[in-house]
């Protein structure tokens, strides 16, 4: 899945599908539907049964490129001229799930999942850079060792959707006295602003395992995280 630039959710992977089953999202109307393998394209039934997908392998691209060559040309040249002959919108994931959000509470259909809709989102950027700028005027945040140059303080704030509520995250604030310093920091801020759902982890470590390639090229990544302390904002 690629990205597009969301206006509401900024930086966003999307659903790539038919014109038909895009309307029926725009319409708050989702109706049936199915895959075109390898691409992954969404169809609706009529889309799907017009275009005999059917009869097509269903194959991801990995199970594809295993197949002989002789036999991979055949499928992945059926699979383009279908997906050439469709015509194709795209969705925001995000986007994608408020709308089925609001069709499942229009038709009085169980909710597809638990929603947040009183939280930070892409939106609120300048309200998150606000609480970001008083966090820092507070306290004096260790810096990030995932940075080699250590440029940024040891903490995140990770905008919110409607399927996962705003999250700030603590590295390396171990003492409860400066974790509760904090938590009255973010508290003082929720009382000035209506999205209050949030989720405040403070972490022992970001544990960044730092490894070089044979060119002398630094890498890493992350490995298992120990949550110290968990508050939920409501």
């Amino acid at each position: 899945m690629g990205e597009i630039d969301c206006k509401v959710h900024g930086g966003q992977g999307f659903f790539e599908m038919c014109v038909h089953l895009f309307e029926s999202l725009q319409n708050l109307a989702p109706v049936e539907f199915r895959e075109l393998p390898v691409f992954g394209t969404r169809l609706c039934m009529a889309c799907y049964q017009a275009n005999a997908v059917d009869q097509i392998p269903d194959l991801s691209m990995e199970e594809l490129l295993e197949l002989p060559e002789e036999t991979q040309d055949p499928i992945y040249n059926r699979i383009s001229s279908v997906y050439n002959r469709i015509e194709r919108r795209y969705e925001c994931v995000e986007c994608y799930h408020e709308r089925l959000l609001k069709a499942a509470r229009k038709h009085g259909d169980p909710l597809p999942f638990e929603p947040f809709e009183n939280t930070l989102i892409h939106s609120n950027r300048v309200v998150i850079k606000r609480l970001e700028y008083r966090l820092k005027r507070a306290f004096q945040f260790p810096k990030s060792k995932v940075a080699v140059s250590g440029a940024w303080d040891a903490f995140t704030l990770n905008e919110g959707t409607v399927r996962s509520p705003f999250t700030i995250k603590f590295y390396y604030v171990t003492d409860k006295v400066e974790q509760d310093l904090l938590l009255r920091v973010i508290t003082g801020f929720f009382e000035d602003i209506p999205q209050k759902q949030c989720i405040v982890q403070f972490y022992e470590s970001e544990n960044w395992i730092v490894q070089s390639t044979q060119s002398g090229l630094l890498g890493g990544y992350r490995g298992e995280l120990k949550l110290l302390r968990e508050v939920v904002f409501k």
